[in-house]
């Protein structure tokens, strides 16, 4: 990525539509959900409503109502998220408080990864039995599947009302893991993101027909936080930051709250659109032309 980036209005307005859902492979991590990364299964159609200002039908087919260098315009658009995500993550100011956030999976027929709402229950009490279950099992399989059937009979409920919205209380510990969080592209598919000039209609044609994921941003599931030692990185980013390190039963807790933090921050964080410029430590954007 360059040392420069021209952050946009339709940056921002993509940016407040993501969809945040959870990984579930190895120890898990925040993505912007493949299957619908604006909230919709419709994909384009939200792209054509944030980047070209066309409102397109529910259950209308996007591709018959624009042109070549519309649907090329949202791709584009679409494709720029690799750059302007990490920026926005990086320079984007959100003080500590109670927000009002959307889960903007919950209420999707069927998606790739976990809702906010499930990935919280993970760390909540059975509805079984009286035992909280504990940091050790957070991940588990079968914790896993039985939220999984839980997320699907409550999402039917949900597909009513639309997105659920939930307080989340947005704190110095989750901006701290938020700028250590590395978000990478993922294609979700075999097809290359590059666009073949004048091919852009023929390669979201056969990217909405045969692929039900859109490529889309993603941290390392793996190595969250560049290593696999996520208890072990989250206490050291924790004290390094002067915030102490948590209790042994509070860091993967914390580290599931990144989803909802990320999208508290992308809900609400403020950022001015500019020119911004990477600074010496490799990390902090400033915008440079304000």
């Amino acid at each position: 990525m360059s040392d420069s980036f021209s952050f946009e209005n339709t940056h921002l307005r993509l940016i407040r539509r993501l969809a945040v859902t959870w990984d579930t492979a190895e120890v898990g991590a925040p993505v912007i959900e493949p299957a619908a990364p604006y909230g919709s299964d419709e994909p384009l159609r939200d792209l054509a409503a944030l980047v070209l200002d066309v409102e397109i039908e529910p259950g209308d087919d996007a591709l018959a109502h624009l042109s070549e260098e519309q649907i090329e315009a949202c791709w584009q658009a679409h494709a720029q998220l690799e750059h302007a995500l990490p920026v926005f993550v990086a320079a984007a100011e959100l003080p500590p408080g109670i927000y009002s956030v959307t889960d903007r999976a919950a209420h999707l027929d069927s998606t790739g990864q976990l809702s906010m709402g499930t990935v919280d229950a993970l760390a909540s009490e059975d509805e079984d039995d009286d035992k909280p279950i504990s940091s050790n099992r957070l991940f588990g399989t079968f914790q896993l599947f039985r939220m999984l059937w839980r997320a699907r009979r409550e999402a039917i409920d949900a597909a009513l009302s639309g997105p659920p919205q939930r307080a989340f209380s947005f704190g110095e510990q989750h901006r701290v893991l938020l700028r250590e969080l590395d978000w990478r592209w993922q294609e979700n598919s075999d097809t290359p993101t590059v666009l073949v000039p004048g091919k852009a209609g023929d390669y979201l044609r056969e990217r909405l027909e045969e692929e039900t994921l859109f490529p889309a941003p993603a941290c390392d599931a793996k190595r969250p936080y560049g290593t696999s030692n996520v208890e072990g990185d989250v206490r050291r980013l924790l004290e390094e930051a002067g915030l102490g390190a948590p209790a042994e039963d509070e860091v993967y807790p914390l580290h599931a709250e990144t989803q909802a933090a990320f999208q508290c921050l992308f809900e609400h964080g403020m950022m001015e659109p500019g020119r911004y410029e990477r600074q010496d430590d490799g990390w902090t954007w400033q915008r440079s032309d304000g």
